[in-house]
């Protein structure tokens, strides 16, 4: 009986992982590219991170618990395409570049942005920056 409670319990966390997991974009391309994501696209219930050097285009209504462009020493760029929209559940992060003449950008254009936070790193130089831009968008 105990032995079977903790076999039950274990397969409980492992498959409550699963669901609640993260996942990273990597490389150029589209959001909605299961390629691109270590994890597959991201849901509600995922936690997402674009990584350092990659260059992501929101093209669907995207969801995610949370969002963090990773810092590094080269640039990353997450832009949010045409009428398309990135709801995010928790906190978007912008990590700070490591490198001189590096930005961490989230270009929101024409699309919308909705998030409970966002936060920038504080950078250690003038030339590493962290960007929200934001033109014709929400």
């Amino acid at each position: 009986m105990t032995r079977r409670f903790s076999i039950s319990l274990v397969s409980l966390i492992v498959l409550t992982g699963a669901a609640l997991g993260q996942s990273t974009f990597s490389g150029t391309g589209l959001w909605s590219d299961p390629a691109r994501w270590s994890a597959g696209v991201p849901t509600a219930a995922t936690d997402a991170t674009i990584a350092n050097n990659a260059t992501c285009t929101v093209d669907i209504a995207a969801v995610a618990a949370s969002l963090s462009i990773a810092g590094g020493a080269n640039n990353t760029t997450l832009t949010i395409s045409g009428s398309n929209s990135l709801t995010i559940g928790g906190s978007v992060t912008i990590n700070a570049p490591t490198a001189n003449n590096i930005n961490k950008i989230i270009d929101v254009s024409a699309g919308s942005l909705s998030a409970a936070s966002l936060s920038m790193a504080t950078t250690t130089a003038n030339s590493r920056d962290c960007i929200l831009s934001i033109s014709t968008g929400t």
